[in-house]
């Protein structure tokens, strides 16, 4: 998938346009209401930069050169010092736990960590058409040898009533962009196991691992970029075809940084939301519980509760949280979002 070829690329506007439609279509809104005025793609690499299609089924793209050689180091410098074992998300109960079949290690940057991340966040946006308030935090994965993540779907299905599991369900993701951070010297493809190639004779590119010689397969690049979509263009049923693995590294080492995309906001997690101990339930005072007992919760919210990313000193006392196992990564991005101001029936209750 290296210089462009007739009837598989776009240099942006065409392509953009079809995928904006898509996200309207996703997000309930008009075209001329959701993109009022069309912005033009600024790649990272722009002596090869162009879009290939890569299928229909699912519907998914490689943008090649979407980030700069800089870029990507960047952020492979600036997640390193916090990488640890990455996890899945269980379907049971929507909380984060260790599984064999993801290997790989981790870690999630915030929201506008520094320019660079901003300017890839911007970046993603544009080429979606999706905000950036509807993404998820970038996380940047390390896979060395041996590691993958077998066959998945980013659409998370939970059976649990909980918060984090109804929000999951209400609000999933819609669109995934998967960008390449290094290039890796074999293995490390992206597959769809049941995708359909645009045209299978231009776009093969052997040799493929194994893993990488069933379905659809794109193999990393550094700084290219791999869009795809997890919901059908109606943005209600999962698109079966967006199954996807990330084939074991056989030699080399991949960087590869994600954005996961809802369908509305998700979040807000700012540079000093993401600091340690900010999606902790807890109280700063052995006093709370006596407090919120005689209604201080309501009587005086932003101090007890918090308001919006202000954090309030009695957070459990006022049950405006939850206390999260260890290693609940979605419960700790539950306790991050900004706590809404109470209405005035409950000021005054």
């Amino acid at each position: 998938m290296g210089a462009p070829r007739p009837g598989l690329s776009w240099r942006g506007g065409p392509l953009l346009a079809f995928v904006a439609g898509l996200s309207c279509l996703l997000l309930g809104a008009q075209p001329a209401t959701a993109t009022p005025e069309y912005q033009a793609l600024e790649y990272g690499n722009k002596s090869r930069a162009w879009i290939e299609v890569v299928s229909l089924h699912p519907r998914a793209f490689v943008l090649h050169g979407f980030l700069s050689d800089e870029e990507a180091d960047h952020i492979v410098q600036m997640a390193t010092p916090n990488l640890e074992r990455s996890r899945v998300v269980d379907s049971k109960n929507g909380t984060g736990k260790l599984d064999p079949v993801r290997t790989s290690s981790g870690t999630f940057l915030a929201k506008g960590a520094d320019e660079v991340v901003a300017r890839i966040e911007r970046r993603v946006a544009t080429a979606t058409h999706l905000p950036v308030s509807h993404a998820e935090n970038l996380q940047v994965l390390r896979y060395e040898l041996d590691q993958e993540y077998k066959a998945h779907y980013d659409v998370i299905e939970t059976e649990e009533k909980t918060a984090v599991g109804l929000q999951q369900t209400a609000n999933p993701r819609v669109a995934t962009l998967l960008m390449y951070l290094t290039d890796v010297e074999e293995g490390g493809e992206t597959t769809f196991p049941g995708g359909k190639w645009l045209n299978k004779e231009a776009q093969l590119q052997p040799p493929y691992t194994e893993c990488g010689q069933k379905g659809v397969a794109v193999k990393p690049r550094k700084g290219d970029a791999l869009l795809f979509f997890s919901l059908h263009v109606n943005g209600k049923k999962k698109d079966a075809y967006s199954l996807h693995a990330g084939c074991p590294v056989v030699r080399g080492t991949k960087f590869s940084a994600t954005s996961w995309i809802h369908v509305a906001p998700f979040g807000t997690v700012t540079a000093q939301q993401s600091q340690p101990g900010f999606g902790a339930c807890r109280d700063n005072n052995d006093e709370c519980p006596q407090w919120a007992a005689a209604g201080e919760c309501t009587r005086n919210p932003v101090f007890m509760r918090g308001q919006g990313i202000v954090r309030g000193h009695c957070r459990l006392s006022c049950k405006v949280c939850r206390v999260c196992a260890a290693g609940d990564v979605l419960c700790e991005r539950e306790n991050e979002r900004p706590v809404p101001a109470l209405d005035a029936n409950d000021a005054t209750a």
